[in-house]
């Protein structure tokens, strides 16, 4: 004779299958940061950010719709945009992306950011400053 027993399923039983599937996907990427010098303020000025202002003081940071450090919320923009690097020279702007991502309307893969330098991609555009 076989006796069926009813397990209550909690919400700690959910917490827990959450955690064990999500945390196993996790990676912890160790990453050293220096200090952005001069410091990088971004102006969006037009597109759906617009009015938006970032300001840049350590880095490496990433910008792109599906980055969680920099998050743009421009349609149909790729996952990572550009980056902005610290270096010697400045700060450093990045893309694997030139035929999107624009530099002062040219298509460059990486430059030293100047202050009234701009970026655009599709409707957004940003105004960089540096700050001493």
């Amino acid at each position: 004779k076989s006796i069926d027993i009813e397990v209550e399923y909690r919400w700690n039983d959910h917490l827990e299958e959450f955690a064990q599937n999500t945390f196993a996907k996790i990676k912890n990427d160790i990453r050293s940061v220096e200090a952005m010098n001069p410091a990088v303020k971004l102006e969006f000025i037009s597109g759906v950010q617009s009015d938006e202002v970032w300001v840049l003081g350590y880095g490496p940071r990433k910008a792109g719709s599906h980055e969680s450090d920099l998050t743009l919320y421009e349609p149909e923009v790729p996952p990572r945009c550009f980056e902005i690097i610290p270096s010697k020279e400045g700060p450093l702007f990045k893309t694997s992306h030139p035929d999107i991502v624009k530099l002062n309307g040219e298509s460059v893969e990486k430059s030293v950011l100047k202050s009234k330098d701009e970026i655009s991609l599709k409707e957004t555009r940003i105004r960089v400053s540096l700050i001493e």
